[in-house]
């Protein structure tokens, strides 16, 4: 699943005063033939190769935030990653647990194979700071992609 973002004369421009926000539901099914009561998997987030946007005034004002929810039930969300940086960033992440940030194996609990769907929802959002030029991102877009894998528990 993706999440795009693009920055144009319509949605942001100086004295506009908002945030630009792009969002995706991911929903994985994670299946495993195992006989545990577990499935365990990771999830990446695949950002764009080269570096697309730029910090307009410097690294303690970031211009393009994750924001990460889950849910078990694709109804109730728990901030799960909240306002991560992500402005400069490239290449491949992959997103820790909820309860270990040291930890990327995620597992949850399941009967004996059966399938098993967990819900994340997705945030990117471009920061508007009125008082910051910041048309050095105006015109740029941005896309990244949300892969869950089962792996080993």
């Amino acid at each position: 699943n993706d999440v795009f973002i693009e920055l144009n004369e319509y949605n942001f421009s100086r004295g506009v005063g908002h945030d630009v926000v792009a969002e995706t539901i991911i929903a994985p099914t994670l299946e495993t033939s195992n006989p545990t009561s577990k499935i365990c998997y990771t999830l990446d987030m695949k950002l764009p190769d080269e570096q697309v946007f730029d910090y307009s005034y410097d690294e303690y004002h970031p211009e393009l935030l994750l924001d990460i929810y889950y849910s078990t039930d694709g109804e109730t969300y728990t901030k799960y990653m909240e306002q991560k940086d992500i402005t400069i960033t490239t290449g491949t992440i992959p997103i820790p647990t909820y309860q270990d940030l040291d930890n990327y194996k995620h597992e949850i609990s399941t009967t004996k194979n059966i399938k098993k769907q967990v819900f994340y929802k997705v945030s990117i959002t471009f920061v508007y700071y009125d008082y910051i030029d910041q048309s050095i991102n105006n015109e740029k877009s941005y896309s990244a992609s949300f892969n869950a894998n089962v792996v080993e528990c």
